[in-house]
């Protein structure tokens, strides 16, 4: 609950948000994984870390299919 309030209030970095999408894939909850798995994406995006955004796309992907 708390890593919520810290990414809703955009406070995260990639160890906060790699935490909730473990969490979340730990607890099954998809819909939890997937926006972690959208917040991470964008982060890589906006730190020019191109290949782990590309990565965290597929997978996203797959979790969708």
């Amino acid at each position: 609950m708390a890593t919520g309030v810290v990414v809703a209030a955009g406070y995260h970095n990639e160890s906060i948000l790699q935490g909730a999408i473990d969490t979340a894939s730990k607890n099954g909850w998809k819909r939890a994984l997937l926006a972690y798995m959208r917040t991470i994406m964008t982060f890589y995006e906006k730190n020019a870390a191109e290949e782990k955004a590309a990565r965290i796309r597929k997978v996203i992907e797959l979790i969708k299919s």
